[in-house]
Parts: C-alpha cells; structure tokens; sequence
C-alpha cells in the first residue's frame, strides 16, 4: 500500500507548489497505472473518469478540488475493500482497509456516519465535499493524518472486533474519528494561515469530539473522562519550567516545524477552549465558531479573526481574556485564605504554578490570568461563580468557626487552575472525604486528589496532608478519582522503588483498592456502563502492578489456560493479563508469545502482547527486544520507538533502558533521525532516572550531541524532569516513609 501524508511540507516532494497553508488553489489530478495493476487508487475528490493513456496503462482523473491548501492533498494506492454509507442526500462515507480486516471496520464506519451527521448539525454548515474516505494504513508515521475528503489512520488503532475488542478500543475509535470529522470544518472549510496557529484546529477538534461523543453515546459520562485524560493530563504537561507557551510556536525554517510539528498535543488548548465555552456559555461558543466559519469558508484565518468572533457574539473583549492563557506559559494556582478581620470573606491569590529543580530560577514576570472560579462551602452548598482579572480576589461565604467547615475551588475542574488552601481547610476536606466523599462530584475528587499530589511536588503542600487525601479511597467506586489517585501513585512508585520503603508503598496502595477491586472481578457484566469497565481495568492493573498476591495468581491462571488450552480471556483485561503472564515466565514462554505476533490475531492482543513483552524479569531478553526495536523488518516503525519506553516503566526495566539508551544512542540517532516525535518517546524513559550518577551520564550524552538545537531542546526538557526527580527524592522522601510507617504495618 502507498499513501501519502503531505502534511506539514511534504508537498512539494510529490508536485511543484508553494507549500505553506496560507496559499490555496484548485487542483486538478490525475494519476496513471499499469492497466494489469488491480489495486485501488483514491484522491481527495471523487474519480470523474478512467481513460487510456500509454499502451498498456491507464490514467484516472479526479474531479477538481476546491480552493485548498497543498498539504490537504491525499493520495492512497492499495489493495482495498470497503464498506459504505450513504447518507439522505448523497454524502458518501466508506472505510477502508486491507481485505482481510475490513469486517473490522464496521465500528469506525458507524461512528463515522454518527460524527458527520452530528457535526453537519451542529455547524449548521454543509460540508464542503461529497465524499470522505477513511483508510487504514498498516504502518504511518502518525497516527492519523486528516485530509481533504480523505483521511488516513494507522491500522492498528482502529480496528475492532465484536467480540475481542475491548471498551477500551470502543471509546478510543469514538473519541478518533469524531476528532478527525471535525476536521472536515475546523482546518479544512478553513485553514489556519501558518502553522503557528496549529493549536487552535488541533485544541478546538479535541474538545469538540467530545461534545460530539457526549450526544453519541450519553451513557459514557465523556465529560468526566475529558477532565482526567485531557484537563489533568494537560495540567501535568505545562508544569514545568521548561514549557513554552501556546503563542510561541515559532517556525522560523523548515527544520524547526518539521522537529515541534508531531510534538504538539491538544491538551492545553482543549482546556483553554472548554474554559471559554464555561465563560461565554454554550450558545455563543457554537455560535461563534459558526461565524466564524461561514465568514472564511474556502479561505484561511488566524487566530485573531476566531477571537474577533467570540468577541462580537460575547459582547465582551474575549481577545484580552484569552490571550492570558495563550501568551503565557504555565498556568495558575490559586490560594484560598480567610481573612483574619472577616471570617465571611475569603482572600484568593493566585500565582504561577512550577515545578521546577532547585538549581533553576525562573521569573514569572507576574503572569497573572483572567479566571472564572467556580467554589462552594459546606454551609453554601450550590455553586457560585466569580470572575478574577487582577493578582488578588476575594469571596465571600457564611461564617463558620468549625474546624470542619470546608470551602472547596474550582468546582467540577471547569477552569485550567490549581487550588491550594490553608493547612485547617484541607483538613476539612480529608474529613469530609472519610465521612461522606459524595458530597463533592467524582470530577472533583479527582481535582482535589491531582492538586494535592502536584502540589506537594511543587512544595506547595505538606507531604503528610497531601498523602491523607488518599485515606478515604478505601471507600471510592468512582473512575475519574482513581484515576487521578492512579497518576499520582505512580510518580511515587517511580521514585520508591529502590527504596526499602517500597514494599510498604505497595501494600498501603494494595490495601486501598483490594475490596473494591475484588467487588468488580474479572469478568464484565451486561449491567456496567463505560466508567464501571474502565474502573475494572484501572485497579487490575494498579492491583497487579502493586503486588495484589489475588490479582497475581489469577492472572497467570488466566495466562496458563490462555497459553496451554486457548481458553478465551476477560475481553478487557487481556493486556494484564498478558503482562503478569509474561513477568512470570522463561525465555521459552517469551518467545512463544513473540511468536503469535506473525499470526493473524486481533489487533487487541498484538497490541497487548507487544507492550506485555517488556515487562520480562530477564535482563537479556529485555535487552535483545530494545536491539530489536532499532530492526524494523522485526519491528514495526509505529511500534518500534515505544519498546525501551515501555521497558523503563517496569522495575526490572527502568535501568536497563536507561543504560541502553546512553550506550546505543548514536544508533537510535541514526535509526530516527529527524523524527523529533520517536525521540521524543524514547527520551522519556529517563523520567524513572533516580540517581545522581545516571544524571552525570546523561549530561555527559548531552554533550555530545550533534549541533541540533531541536533535539537539544528535547535533551533539555529530560534534564530538567531528572533534577526534578532527584531534588524530590532528597526533599520529600524521608516524609513519605514516615506516612507510610504510620499507616502500614510491618
């Protein structure tokens, strides 16, 4: 199979253009073949015809594009089934994919039809072609790549089956497609004049495939998962000191897009968007995206132009809001404190929240944001909203002299902030957790569990408190919460275990989630909704990873069978099951299981079996799949990067892959080379880094490094997370292990 993906600047490697998304032409395309070649040839506009051309050849010509940019061109040539929709009037969608997988399509088409249909409505906006092809690729170097009425994706995330595909893969196709068909209006109908505003079609097709899957699919609750996969994953992200912010985009050469362009992730902006959508409410966001759309349909815009139209629709100078959060980096915390003189008014102050190494200084030069804060107390129950533009705030709420009476911020996480509170108001929280955590929603528990554990990393937060937040989970049956808890303990785990604390860590982890966790079992029922499966799937995993004896022994019982007699296992819980199954197995088990990779499974399992593989207690076999993974006639080029990653997120694999990187750097250079994206997953690995040593090594790499200033950027982000890591061990280590011989026994 050939296809292409033009997009950034690759354009110009296929046709004589100028290839900036800033200038837009029709095209008319025809491409010729050997008349004896079978496969299918598709372009971004429908075929008009088929004619001779040389003898023994044939050319098709497509039908002219639109006015649109040259990296919205598409081209795929393949041995291709499909399968299609045709909607009331005309539009056809059709999925394809080789032959062999097409019956696995079906889930994409039908989510595809769902998307189209949704976003037709909700724009209001005709699309602008009549035709969207959707292929699967088996090996891209992105995952997906969103064209003009053709839009590729890698095969192996959109693939399922009815009956072994897991919930997992179910929302995660949902949550793709419904971002790509968004794209047909954000970034195609109009296009962003340079790549600077890149963010901005990525951010806002983020937020609005979840918009899209909450009508979908109501029963999934999406909006809970947007704010611990998207808020939250987004939160950790911009925690650093070494962030740029949305706004500084700069691509001054082709070198430099090429490097940040696979770098950039929606998170931050889809939050910066939902926190507009909070302020200007939900009317005069659809209504102004709207606008904004008809106004420079076949055209392209900036950023400007889309804040003018919130601006006009709001009545209100969104510009200046939004350009807090887009023009700075980071984001805010805020604390909450009463005041002394007026026990009914609350002070909040906010400031620019870091973490950061010790040996760094860092000037905020006073960022301050314009924040809609959403709080609630014990004795005022309903929600209440005030806007903060300065430094400092103030709220008000009932008097109370109860050293349980709590006041909890940014309720729900609706805006892109931290809150921190004085020592007597987390108290209050840790007690009303143990009393009766429903009185808060599952998004904000999960808020208060992120902030407390980010918080004591910054030193914003005692140790001691920041880990009571957690007592009350012995009693949680929400995701979003765990979730959250999942996060935060595994930063914990990294940093403890080399230590002989770390058994405690894992029984005290262990002892809050057994019974919940024994209550869910292994096998789904009809009656679980979405966040029930995904609750299952959490704490198998943390129960497994944590040591749960339970959860041990059953899973390479389901292992065995599974390996010996091919009895079918837990839909969902295949990946842990594979990974405990390996973990506990010899080299020949290993291999058998390498080998099932050459047969024709479902997707699920090569998915899980390719992650399970790095989680062997054997040093070399361990090894030997990291040299594999620079082989890609062994292993796939989409797969290749995330082996010495994945390898370093075990305990057994956490040195190991960091020692294989420094000493095969020079081939994992060459292997990559110009593929900031694969780097950058490779170098993350050095986040389990936790020795001085291991740093030394690491700088002494760095310096080494050829003279490019992209891929130093990448070494430079990994050094700070390493000093980061390190200052933590020496600050906060000895208060861990003291809470955890307080609250575990032997």
């Amino acid at each position: 199979m050939v296809a292409s993906e033009l997009q950034p600047v690759f354009a110009r490697k296929v046709f004589p253009c100028f290839d900036e998304p800033l200038y837009k032409a029709v095209f008319r395309f025809s491409i010729t073949y050997p008349r004896f070649y079978q496969d299918t040839v598709l372009f971004s506009t429908e075929r008009e015809k088929s004619e001779d051309a040389e003898i023994g050849w044939v050319r098709d010509v497509f039908k002219e594009t639109p006015l649109i940019s040259t990296y919205q061109i598409a081209i795929v040539i393949g041995d291709l089934a499909y399968r299609e929709r045709i909607l009331d009037y005309g539009y056809q969608i059709r999925v394809w994919s080789k032959p062999d997988v097409i019956d696995q399509m079906s889930l994409l088409l039908d989510y595809a039809e769902k998307s189209f249909l949704y976003f037709s409505d909700y724009f209001n906006i005709q699309a602008p072609t009549q035709k969207i092809d959707l292929v699967a690729v088996p090996t891209k170097r992105t995952y997906t790549s969103e064209h003009w009425g053709l839009i590729t994706f890698l095969e192996s995330q959109i693939l399922y089956d009815d009956t072994l595909s897991s919930i997992i893969r179910q929302f995660h196709i949902a949550e793709t497609v419904s971002c790509e068909l968004a794209h047909i209006w954000i970034g195609n109908l109009v296009t962003f004049e340079w790549w600077s505003d890149l963010w901005i079609k990525r951010s806002l097709a983020n937020l609005l495939s979840y918009i899209a899957m909450d009508t979908m699919e109501p029963d999934w609750n999406v909006f809970d998962l947007y704010v611990t996969d998207v808020i939250q994953k987004a939160l950790d992200e911009d925690s650093y000191s070494t962030v740029t912010s949305l706004s500084e985009f700069s691509v001054p050469d082709i070198k430099s897009l090429l490097s940040k362009f696979d770098q950039i992730t929606p998170y931050k902006g889809s939050a910066v968007f939902w926190m507009l959508k909070n302020i200007v409410g939900e009317d005069v966001f659809t209504t102004a995206i709207k606008s904004f759309l008809n106004k420079y349909k076949l055209n392209t815009a900036t950023a400007a132009d889309l804040w003018a139209e919130f601006t006009e629709m709001y009545g209100n100078d969104v510009t200046e809001i939004i350009d807090t959060w887009v023009s700075q980096q980071g984001y805010p915390v805020l604390t909450l404190t009463p005041m002394t003189d007026d026990t009914t008014k609350v002070d909040i102050q906010q400031s620019h929240f870091i973490i950061k190494p010790d040996d760094v200084t860092f000037d905020p030069e006073e960022f301050q944001w314009y924040i809609e804060f959403k709080y609630k107390s014990i004795n005022q129950p309903s929600t209440q909203t005030v806007f903060i533009e300065q430094e400092n705030s103030e709220i008000s709420i009932p008097s109370s002299t109860s050293n349980t009476a709590w006041i909890l911020g940014n309720v729900d996480l609706t805006s892109f902030v931290r809150v921190n509170y004085q020592v007597r108001n987390w108290e209050a929280i840790i007690t009303q957790l143990q009393n009766d955590h429903t009185v808060f929603s599952a998004t904000s528990r999960a808020a208060i569990l992120d902030d407390a554990f980010f918080l004591q990393r910054a030193g914003l937060l005692e140790t001691n408190i920041a880990l009571r937040v957690t007592l009350y989970l012995i009693n949680e049956d929400s995701y979003p919460p765990w979730k959250a808890a999942a996060r935060g303990f595994y930063y914990l785990k990294q940093r403890l275990y080399l230590t002989e604390s770390y058994g405690r860590f894992q029984r005290y982890v262990v002892g809050l989630l057994h019974n919940k966790w024994t209550d869910l079992g292994w096998q789904y029922r009809d009656s679980d909704n979405l966040q029930t499966r995904l609750l299952r799937i959490l704490l198998t995993d943390m129960a497994c990873n944590y040591g749960d004896e339970d959860c041990l022994y059953n899973g390479l019982q389901y292992f065995t069978n599974w390996l010996n007699s091919h009895t079918p296992l837990p839909v969902d819980l295949r990946p842990q099951i594979f990974e405990v199954g390996v973990a506990s197995s010899d080299s020949a088990q290993w291999q058998i299981l390498w080998s099932q990779l050459t047969r024709h499974i479902v997707v699920d399992d090569e998915v899980a079996i390719r992650k399970a593989l790095t989680k062997s207690h054997d040093p070399w076999i361990l090894n030997r799949y990291m040299l594999w993974s620079l082989d890609f006639s062994l292993i796939p080029f989409d797969e290749s990067y995330k082996v010495i990653y994945r390898t370093s997120q075990s305990d057994i694999g956490s040195a190991l892959a960091f020692d294989f990187i420094i000493e095969h750097f020079d081939e994992i250079l060459r292997v990559y080379s110009g593929n900031m994206y694969a780097l950058d997953w490779i170098l993350k690995s050095v986040d389990t880094v936790n020795r001085q040593s291991q740093l030394k090594q690491f700088r002494l790499l760095k310096s080494k490094l050829p003279r490019d200033q992209p891929l130093k950027e990448v070494f430079r982000k990994a050094e700070e997370r390493i000093k980061v890591n390190l200052d933590w061990i020496e600050h906060y280590l000895p208060a861990v292990e003291q809470f955890l011989h307080q609250y575990t026994s032997g």
